[in-house]
């Protein structure tokens, strides 16, 4: 009998794939970089995320106890710098989705 996946499952999977890259620390904050285009379209329908484009937008999020995860796209407004200023201004922990590359 051939097993058929639910969206839970594969959100699971998909999320533990990214998870299990390496990634950088920032003030806390895991950022983990997301490379495939399906990966990006999970994440951002994973219950408790938020997308940004913008620093103020990146900050909301941040400070929102309601979001649980970040996703950063690749051609958003937001730079390593800027992302790096944010998140050492802020104490809420969150995993932060980025599909560009956070340098340091």
């Amino acid at each position: 009998m051939k097993k058929l996946f639910n969206k839970n499952d594969i959100e699971k999977v998909i999320i533990q794939a990214v998870k299990s890259r390496p990634c950088k620390d920032i003030n806390g904050y895991k950022i983990y970089s997301v490379q495939k285009e399906g990966e990006e379209t999970i994440i951002t329908k994973i219950k408790g995320n938020k997308t940004v484009e913008t620093l103020m937008e990146l900050e909301d999020a941040i400070n929102d106890p309601m979001v649980k995860h970040v996703f950063i796209p690749k051609f958003s407004a937001i730079t390593s710098k800027a992302l790096a200023t944010v998140l050492k201004r802020t104490s809420l922990t969150k995993d932060i989705y980025c599909a560009f590359e956070v340098k340091e």
